[in-house]
């Protein structure tokens, strides 16, 4: 294949793809995507396996129709390697979902990736079809495409590819169609517990032909199906778990007061006679901590940090003398370690771990103002949290609050009683 020269753009590593449309001279619209080919009779890895064959490809979807009004923008260069394998798509008949998205992603913000595979077929007669995944995690979107074989008469210099079994454009690239495609705006969500999450999954291209949905539940290493579709049934196996209709070919999952137990990846499957296509949404469970300081045994400060979710959590104990630290500085980790209590798991499902000074009052201490830092994912900065701060500072005042605090119940239940002494 002779190198041919359009766009070209590099700021490309091999290992992280980049997205790009490009002017289309006599068409509605052209857009490229850097790909690996994944072959050797391997399925596509979709990032979760390694150690397939794989080689640089482009394809490209040409006379693309955009579903969100946007047009092809500018005229950037590319340049088309000898050993890149072209894959040339027309996708006019069906609208490609995000464009912009697609067109205005570049290298520079990570987290793309373009995937292309062959479908194998038992039936060897059959021409040959490719899927491809791609998506943009930054920006939380994802596309899976069945790509068909277009026919391409011999003649006008076309070349027969024995690798594909069909004729390449006049261009050297393999000509395809687009089918249908499945995608999702919700690759990865995170929420808080006692939320609702709606996790995104449509298609295009099958029109009114009969298809199934299905969404299914994947979470160490085990997976079940909560909810399954057809043209007037619907079935959901789960509690809480009910098909969200957005529009014409979207079937989101909706999911009601999420817990723990619901995080996991989420599989949307629609399949049809002519093929079956899946997208992942992966919902992550991120609680914040709730923290206080108390007194323990020997007065020792006790930290304590709960129903906070995953369990990975940081808890650091430090000092400052009074009058200084105000504005964060000069603060002194303890000399002496930080015991940390085992972590231990809630009914809900969070977790709460404690963390003590290894020493309790001593030498200096009146001087001292102890802090306790807590780091959790959940949590866009370090909570620092002062022992003054804390809910229980120090025993005798806690059993004097609880006194005073009967003392006043026992008022309130006396005076009823003695005005209904006075009216008799």
């Amino acid at each position: 294949m002779s190198p041919r020269v359009v766009p070209l753009l590099l700021c490309t590593l091999v290992s992280l793809p980049y997205f790009r449309d490009v002017f289309a001279e006599d068409s509605g619209g052209e857009i490229f995507f850097e790909c690996w080919y994944i072959e050797d009779g391997s399925p596509l890895s979709l990032g979760l396996a390694a150690g397939f064959s794989r080689t640089r490809s482009l394809l490209l979807l040409r006379d693309s129709s955009w579903s969100e009004g946007d047009s092809p923008g500018g005229k950037d260069s590319y340049k088309i390697e000898d050993e890149m394998i072209i894959f040339e798509a027309d996708a006019s008949d069906i609208p490609i979902p995000y464009a912009g998205s697609w067109r205005d992603s570049g290298c520079e913000e990570g987290g793309s990736r373009c995937e292309i595979g062959e479908v194998r077929s038992q039936d060897e007669i059959s021409s040959p079809q490719f899927l491809a995944s791609l998506s943009l995690s930054h920006l939380g979107i994802g596309m899976t495409l069945l790509l068909k074989s277009r026919k391409i008469p011999a003649g006008n210099g076309n070349v027969f590819s024995p690798k594909f079994q069909l004729f390449l454009t006049e261009s050297g690239a393999v000509p395809l169609k687009v089918d249908f495609l499945i995608h999702t705006r919700t690759s990865e969500v995170r929420s808080r517990l006692g939320r609702q999450v709606i996790l995104h999954c449509g298609q295009a291209g099958l029109g009114e032909e009969h298809f199934l949905v299905e969404w299914r539940i994947q979470h160490q290493g085990s997976g079940r199906r909560i909810l399954t579709w057809e043209p007037g049934q619907e079935s959901s196996e789960t509690e809480g778990v009910s098909l969200e209709r957005g529009g014409q070919g979207e079937f989101s999952l909706r999911l009601e007061a999420v817990s723990v137990r619901d995080e996991g990846s989420y599989i949307c499957t629609i399949g049809a006679e002519r093929g079956k296509l899946q997208q992942i949404s992966h919902l992550l469970i991120e609680e914040p901590p709730t923290v206080r300081i108390f007194r323990g045994e020997k007065r020792k400060w006790i930290c304590e940090a709960s129903g906070f979710y995953p369990p990975s959590l940081d808890l650091s104990w430090s000092f400052t003398l009074k009058g200084e630290g105000e504005d964060g500085e000069g603060e002194t980790p303890l000399a002496s370690p930080v015991v940390l209590s085992g972590m231990f798991q809630e009914r809900s499902g969070t977790f709460t771990l404690r963390g003590e000074t290894g020493g309790g009052a001593g030498e200096g201490e009146e001087e001292r103002v102890y802090v306790c830092s807590v780091q959790h994912v959940s949590l866009p900065e370090t909570l620092a949290l002062t022992a003054s701060d804390g809910r229980l500072t120090d025993a005798k005042k806690d059993f004097s609050t609880i006194f005073y605090q009967g003392i006043f119940l026992i008022i309130l239940l006396i005076i009823p009683v003695i005005c209904i002494l006075k009216r008799q």
